[in-house]
């Protein structure tokens, strides 16, 4: 039978891996190449996987194809990485020539903290956040104009009232994001005021720099998968909570004060059942914080669908897309996507009828996972 590569993804992932590794090994030589390739870098995991096979043994159970295939898809991804730093470097020794206070938030803060919580840069950063007092971030975003950034988006993307002000970047295609709070609704005073309570510093470059502290790096996570949506549930956002809850620096009183207050998240349950997925990744249990009847959010279920949508739809992307989408919304109690403003009605036809039949073939799937006879020739990968 066919092997279920989004469980061995997930079983090769888990930080506390409780699958033999005899297991995994004939299961790695096993699974089908091209939908395995489409998964991890849909869900952004090339650097992690790669990490987690030498740890584990398993670099020369991947087959030959695939083993270098991850390897070009680790090189492309480090080198990205390392353009993204440069540029962070550069935006500190900026900032530090005219004297103005900043956090390095979000990838540019996992970057630096690779060495403090192991496993938390395995992935690829994709721009520069900053965060500043708002004064500070528009008077150096005039800076960087006056420098020769250009805007890095369509202006008319970005809604005049969001929590970072207009991405800039140069020809090199690195934006920077030059944040005045990290979440709509909450007031630039006290989003600055978290994450300059308790900083991590550390020394690069000859300089002294600041990230958040863990709890509030973990209350990013939480808060951003809320934000993000369906697009909340992809695995590279479970792995940064993960490495977060399976440290011993997370105060644990305020991420409950936090989920406790309706201003804070509006659905508490659903966050709930979010982290706790990310636990279950970590290895770790958050009873204590669990109030809701919800379970945890099913990372086994979700990949093992999407790994289903790889292996039956990889030559229609924008079919992968909806059907990751709409799955997602399903298993996570999420409504159904809804158009784009402005759609023409024939176009809002169209997309709930794919909608509806994206819904509808989830929900077949699941009929069909519940059926005792496939569950006992299913096996566990």
């Amino acid at each position: 039978m066919t092997v279920d590569g989004g469980l061995l993804l997930l079983r090769t992932l888990e930080r506390d891996c409780r699958t033999e590794t005899a297991v995994l090994i004939d299961a790695w030589r096993r699974v089908p190449d091209r939908p395995m390739r489409l998964l991890v870098r849909r869900e952004r995991s090339a650097l992690w996987l790669e990490r987690r096979a030498r740890i584990l043994g398993l670099e020369g159970a991947l087959p030959g194809p695939f083993h270098r295939w991850l390897g070009s898809e680790v090189r492309a991804g480090t080198a990205r990485n390392l353009l993204i730093e440069s540029r962070a470097w550069e935006m500190a020794q900026w900032l530090h020539r005219l004297g103005v206070p900043f956090v390095f938030i979000k990838g540019s803060a996992r970057g630096l903290l690779g060495d403090v919580y192991p496993g938390i840069d395995a992935r690829v950063t994709t721009d520069v956040d900053i965060l500043l007092r708002l004064p500070d971030a528009r008077m150096f975003w005039d800076e960087m104009r006056k420098a020769g950034y250009e805007f890095a988006i369509d202006p008319a993307h970005l809604p005049s009232s969001h929590f970072h002000l207009m991405p800039l970047s140069t020809k090199d295609g690195v934006p920077v994001e030059l944040h005045v709070s990290t979440a709509p609704g909450l007031a630039p005073e006290e989003a600055w005021r978290r994450a300059t309570a308790g900083t991590t510093v550390l020394d690069s470059h000859g300089m002294r720099l600041s990230v958040p502290s863990a709890t509030e790096l973990l209350w990013l996570a939480i808060a951003h998968a809320e934000i993000d949506s369906a697009g909340g549930y992809d695995l590279k956002h479970f792995q940064d909570a993960a490495v977060l809850v399976g440290s011993r620096d997370v105060d644990w009183a305020t991420i409950a004060k936090r989920l406790d207050d309706p201003e804070e998240t509006r659905e508490r349950a659903r966050m709930e059942s979010w982290l706790g997925a990310a636990a279950s990744l970590a290895g770790c249990r958050l009873a204590s914080l669990h109030r809701s009847a919800n379970s945890p959010f099913d990372l086994s279920l979700a990949l093992s669908w999407r790994f289903a949508v790889c292996r039956h739809a990889a030559d229609h992307p924008r079919l992968v897309e909806r059907l990751f989408d709409e799955g997602t919304r399903a298993a996570a109690g999420l409504p159904m996507a809804r158009w784009v403003e402005g759609t023409a009605c024939h176009g809002i036809a169209q997309r709930r009828i794919a909608t509806l039949l994206a819904r509808g073939m989830y929900a077949t799937w699941r009929a069909a996972r519940r059926d005792p006879e496939h569950r006992k020739a299913g096996g566990d990968l």
